[in-house]
């Protein structure tokens, strides 16, 4: 962008209530070829400091966006379904006649249930 329509651009912005990304990288850009402070650029033609702040800010995430570093890139190979994560809650809960309280998973084994219980239930 030539010098003179980089100025002609700055003075049409000024006059703008909302600026489009366009708009902001011409801001953004010629403030930076200016080597000023952001505060004096601002001042000198008539913008918020904020608001170049906010478009430098903006543009710098859309760039790291669009931007991908071939380190993060990494080929997947999928294999299969996932293996079911166990769940260690309780599904059933029995009382028993001496108020004690047993808890099994969805998953018990009802020979060894009987036995515990009998030998929870049966006197020393």
């Amino acid at each position: 962008m030539s010098k003179s329509r980089s100025a002609n651009d700055l003075v049409g912005l000024k006059e703008k209530l909302y600026w489009c990304q366009e708009d902001g990288r011409i801001a953004v850009e010629a403030w930076q070829r200016s080597g000023l402070p952001l505060s004096t650029f601002a001042w000198q033609h008539g913008f918020g400091v904020h608001r170049l702040r906010w478009w430098r800010a903006r543009l710098r995430g859309i760039e790291a966006r669009t931007v991908l570093s071939p380190a993060a890139i990494v080929p997947v190979t999928v294999v299969g379904p996932p293996s079911p994560v166990p769940t260690s809650r309780a599904t059933m809960e029995v009382v028993l006649e001496s108020g004690r309280v047993v808890r099994v998973g969805g998953d018990f084994d009802a020979e060894a249930l009987i036995r515990l219980v009998r030998a929870l239930e049966t006197p020393c």
